[in-house]
């Protein structure tokens, strides 16, 4: 667990501003390397070369008042990080253009010690080193810089520092219960001692299946998937989306180590984009909101009730008055009083909780079959339900029901003709609650949306949309509700009077699969598989 800990301060550390102090000399050995200050406790060399054939070297740090070691020279061994490995003695492994993380020891402080080298212990050799003693006022600075960190939630913390400027602020959130395809999401709240998802600006940062990081600025201006209600933008939607709003956010860095997910990004105290950015005050708590959720294919699945607005969160981001100099998770130096240095964890504990077992169907999942179905919207019971079947992520807690079941495999053949009842809203000023269906090649869906994220230009369009992007397949709303075990069928949906019925026959060049989905918003429906005819065999 202290493990732990001291690999959260490492990223947050590294993901923040970082302070350059020189170059190491080259001495011996192929030598070399950028040499940064992340704290007070820790420095970062980028670009690290070292050819790995000395014996028994270290990272050798001194307090002695030359600007370089002797072989009476007083110091300590450097404990170095590569990757998720650890050593006080370098192994016998040539590094090129590498990054190593250099954690000083006790009572060997930046501000205490005198050079850094790149130190043979057996020939009292130095391989390369830097001095410090020209840049007291640089260390200085380093040292007196103060991170503070607020818990959210067990196992997800924010830390923060203010620009030197007092014109920014830089933010890192850090999660040792964040997946790959979850994002992680904070923002300010529109009204300064209550926290309110209604109006808040979050920022969410996520990294893909490839671990690529990425981070959008939002802005929730209603409480559904963002949408449209004639020309107005309404939803969970990017800054970009909205007429005039922009960007305003920086990513840092995105970064994991020992299973600590920490993504560290800056953003303006005050914006200019003063209709989605919310200001950040440096004169007393202010209310924030957290998220962390699913992203599928660049996609934010997390309804906004995801966002947490119970009870207040509070942040004093000037002074950091109602929070900790760390985390939960957080740092080594500050932390000591906190938790223990013998291995054992004197504080709460982070682990993530076991998730209960998915209940299973007490009867037979019904197949659907015939040539007519209804479709009705109802909930996408999470994990056990639309995540479960398709094995993704599904979208903002609802997914289409077809003949009472939740998302089914559909299989119909070419040639026959099918009548699709559609029950997903007729009404487009109310955006959460419109859904044409319509039939498409995206295993997405989202017809109306994908034009914003560049996903339309891959997308085929079968049924339910016309040459002049018009929904065709639409209906009153009709909401199924299942107090069943999740994932099971119940009784058939019936199509109720007066509701339109359409008509879609598979033809020679539909594909093999597509999928039904919804127009207006991401992840709702499941695949259709196409087969051939089968011709009927002739009566003997």
């Amino acid at each position: 667990m202290f493990r732990l800990l001291i690999t959260l301060f490492s990223l947050v550390a590294i993901s923040g501003a970082r302070v350059y102090l020189g170059e190491l000399s080259r001495l011996q050995h192929d030598v070399r390397g950028s040499v940064y200050a992340i704290s007070c406790s820790e420095l970062v060399i980028e670009r690290f070369d070292y050819d790995g054939l000395g014996p028994a070297v270290a990272a050798y740090v001194g307090t002695v008042p030359e600007n370089r070691p002797s072989r009476t020279s007083n110091g300590a061994d450097a404990t170095v990080i590569f990757g998720n490995s650890r050593f006080t003695r370098f192994p016998f492994v040539r590094f090129n253009n590498a990054t190593i993380r250099i954690r000083l020891p006790a009572s060997y402080e930046l501000n205490k010690i005198n050079w850094l080298s790149i130190w043979c212990k057996t020939f009292n050799a130095n391989f390369g080193q830097i001095a410090f003693a020209s840049l007291s006022q640089t260390v200085q600075d380093v040292c007196n810089r103060r991170v503070f960190c607020q818990e959210l939630r067990s196992g997800y913390d924010m830390c923060w520092n203010v620009n030197e400027t007092g014109k920014s602020v830089q933010v890192t959130l850090c999660s040792n219960i964040l997946p790959q395809n979850r994002f992680m999401g904070f923002g300010i709240s529109r009204f300064p001692s209550t926290t309110s998802m209604f109006n808040a600006d979050p920022t969410l940062c996520w990294r893909d299946s490839d671990d690529n990081w990425t981070i959008q600025d939002y802005y929730i201006s209603a409480y559904a998937q963002c949408g449209r209600s004639g020309s107005t933008v309404l939803g969970v939607c990017t800054d970009t989306r909205y007429n005039g709003g922009t960007d305003n956010i920086a990513l840092a860095r995105g970064q994991e180590i020992d299973g600590v997910a920490c993504c560290t990004f800056t953003r303006p105290l005050t914006s200019p984009d003063t209709s989605y950015d919310n200001p950040i005050s440096l004169t007393g708590p202010q209310a924030v909101v957290w998220a962390m959720g699913p992203v599928n294919q660049g996609v934010i699945l997390q309804h906004p009730a995801g966002f947490r607005a119970v009870p207040n969160v509070l942040v004093d981001f000037g002074n950091g008055t109602n929070a900790d100099l760390c985390g939960k998770l957080s740092t080594e130096e500050c932390c000591k009083d906190r938790y223990s240095t013998d291995g054992t964890d004197s504080g709460p504990t982070t682990e993530p909780t076991t998730l209960p077992a998915c209940k299973q169907c007490r009867k037979r999942r019904a197949r659907v079959k015939g040539r007519r179905f209804v479709f009705t919207i109802g909930s996408s019971e999470g994990r056990c339900g639309y995540e479960k079947l398709t094995n993704s992520s599904g979208g903002w807690g609802i997914a289409w029901y077809v003949d009472g079941c939740l998302i089914p495999h559909l299989k119909v053949q070419r040639g026959r003709n099918y009548i699709f009842c559609v029950l997903g809203g007729n009404d487009s000023s109310l955006p959460s609650q419109y859904h044409p269906l319509y039939l498409t090649s995206s295993s997405a869906g989202g017809y109306f949306q994908s034009r914003y994220n560049g996903m339309r230009m891959n997308e085929t369009v079968y049924a339910g949309i016309d040459a002049d992007d018009n929904a065709l397949f639409t209906g009153p709303l009709v909401q199924h509700t299942d107090d069943d075990v999740v994932g099971c069928c119940t009784k058939k949906s019936s199509c109720p009077a007066g509701a339109r019925k359409y008509k879609w026959r598979p033809s020679q060049d539909t594909p093999d699969e597509l999928y039904y989905q919804c127009a207006t918003h991401f992840f709702l429906g499941w695949k259709i598989s196409v087969t051939d005819r089968q011709p009927r065999n002739p009566r003997p």
